[in-house]
């Protein structure tokens, strides 16, 4: 990586932060600047206006996850979607606080922006990693639609995140604990669920 992708990089990363943490409007562009050690040209020169920061801030986060839920696909050969999404949730519990921003810039962007918002990335609509879900339930089960298939992918990528970033959460972990809630029995519940999916598109 050359220093201009270096320091591309760096203003995403802190944009990432500082947006979560304060919404569009609660951010300057010279304090991402000052807390990127880069100065405003740099930011104009890369991003053009804060708008398009905002923007790529988001992508870029999409895009990383996207990409290393790839590499979970890749790195478990012939998987079926069992393993896929275990394997997705240990990422995600891994990395719930990056989650966890990005969902916060999600949430919070404002209508103006949901348009430049893509969820497309490579061409694939639906959530990062989507299309490793649906390769895998594609070779799980030929026979159903693809309607049903995309259907289960996104279910299944919601509970694992939901799941990931609760038992990230200290004193929600804390009380699931008490319940007898945790890692293990959350990955048994993913599979429960999993099972009851497949059942119904079975039918």
């Amino acid at each position: 990586m050359n220093d201009a992708s270096k320091t591309r990089q760096t203003i995403l990363e802190v944009s990432h932060k500082l947006f979560a943490q304060k919404g569009f409007n609660g951010v300057s562009v010279r304090e991402i600047a000052k807390e990127s050690q880069v100065n405003l040209a740099a930011i104009n020169y890369h991003f053009s206006n804060k708008e398009n920061l905002y923007v790529e801030t988001i992508r870029s986060s999409l895009a990383k996850t996207n990409m290393e839920i790839q590499n979970i696909y890749e790195s478990l050969e012939n998987s079926n979607f069992e393993e896929m999404v275990v394997a997705t949730f240990d990422y995600l519990l891994e990395h719930a606080e990056d989650m966890r921003t990005t969902f916060n810039l999600l949430i919070s962007s404002s209508n103006q922006f949901h348009a430049a918002i893509s969820h497309e990335i490579d061409g694939f609509k639906g959530p990062p990693g989507g299309e490793c879900f649906y390769r895998c339930l594609v070779k799980d089960m030929p026979d159903a639609s693809e309607e049903d298939l995309l259907w289960v992918g996104r279910t299944m990528f919601t509970q694992v995140l939901h799941k990931a970033m609760l038992l990230c959460n200290k004193s929600i972990c804390q009380s699931a604990s008490n319940m007898g809630i945790g890692v293990d029995s959350s990955k048994l519940e993913i599979l429960r669920l999993i099972k009851a999916l497949k059942s119904e598109i079975s039918r």
